[in-house]
């Protein structure tokens, strides 16, 4: 016989004799998947906020001649919380009220004078021009009079703004000036921030984001409460992601707005993720099988044989996947051998705790 004709039939012996029967049953590591409750609790710490907090900004420059509110006083819109030294600014308004009676006056007699003149004119007793000329000087004297009417509004407001006042309710958490001290328009001069409109900013992992809307149960919990735990509400998810730490901004509300949080304090914020009506099962990650078109399936042992199962994945935690679609309490699973496997085969279970 040829040499490579032995060849051949040798290798046709050996794989003879390597080859599995088509029936034989192939050995696979089975477990059971732990089932999680409808709903979890995410507890996360987050800070107290306020929707209103501004540096109050001088609104002219001048000395500070008076300081009315200091760090803790609360104060409400419009109070005013600061004087300048304003006597030039009040000469200048006295200046501007001068001039705007000397106008008013001066337009009161062109007014008189360009009636007379058209009583005179049906008489004949002045010329058409001598009445197109006074009616000339009533608008001119209408027009001076609206410009120290505007001087004398812009000069009170300038008085107006070496007063400062509160721009909302709230309390004064910080001032920036002494009395004597010189400013200039736009120098922060006080922090007031509203106790009114509070929230809870909390950072949520990018992986739990979209298990969290406005319908998700929240609890607040904080030792500045004068109970344990109060109601909350999502208010705000600020769908863009911080890009060093891959977290997202959610803003929680209390649902009664007399709730005493206090800004700049931290508190625990608890969401009752999940829904009662879907399970969830924690399944390893060697038993999941991932496909070119990206679905996922793994394999579940029924009557002796592999069935494959197709399965959506909510998410990955630490211990593995969390399986929402494709799985029943009673499923056991194949943990080890899978990739070898196809619908149908026979299969020989041990448990992962018998190995």
């Amino acid at each position: 016989m040829p040499r490579a004709a032995l060849l051949f039939a040798s290798c046709i012996v050996a794989l003879s004799a390597t080859a599995a029967p088509a029936n034989q049953a192939r050995e696979v590591v089975t477990a059971m998947p732990q089932r999680l409750s409808g709903q979890q609790q995410l507890s996360l710490t987050g800070s107290v906020v306020s929707l209103q907090q501004a540096q109050v900004s001088a609104r002219s420059d001048g000395l500070v001649a008076e300081i009315l509110a200091d760090t803790g006083a609360t104060v409400t819109r419009g109070q005013a919380l600061l004087r300048l030294d304003a006597e030039l600014a009040k000469l200048d308004r006295d200046r501007a009220a001068a001039a705007r009676n000397e106008a008013l006056a001066a337009r009161n007699e062109a007014r008189r004078l360009v009636q007379e003149a058209e009583r005179l004119r049906k008489n004949n007793h002045v010329s058409e021009n001598e009445v197109k000329s006074r009616r000339a000087a009533l608008a001119l004297a209408e027009a001076s009079f609206a410009a120290t009417e505007a001087s004398l509004a812009s000069s009170r407001e300038a008085l107006a703004r070496h007063t400062l006042p509160a721009p909302f309710d709230g309390v004064v958490s910080d001032r920036f000036t002494e009395l004597g001290e010189w400013l200039n328009r736009g120098d922060p001069v006080f922090e007031v921030v509203s106790l009114n409109e509070l929230r809870v900013d909390v950072q949520i992992p990018q992986e739990r984001f979209g298990d969290i809307d406005v319908n998700t149960p929240v609890s607040i919990c904080s030792d500045a409460l004068a109970q344990p735990c109060i109601e909350g509400r999502v208010a705000t998810q600020v769908p863009v992601s911080d890009p060093v730490s891959r977290t997202f901004l959610i803003r929680v509300a209390p649902v009664d707005r007399d709730q005493n949080l206090l800004p700049g304090t931290s508190a625990q914020v608890h969401f009752a993720i999940g829904s009662t009506q879907r399970s969830e099962y924690l399944t390893p990650r060697q038993a999941v099988l991932r496909h070119p078109d990206g679905s996922r399936s793994l394999f579940v042992v029924k009557d002796g044989r592999a069935q494959r199962r197709l399965i959506t994945v909510s998410r990955e935690v630490e211990k593995g996947l969390i399986i929402t679609e494709g799985l029943s309490p009673e499923a056991v699973i194949i943990v080890q051998g899978a990739d070898l496997l196809s619908d149908g085969d026979p299969v020989s279970a041990a448990s992962a705790e018998e190995r």
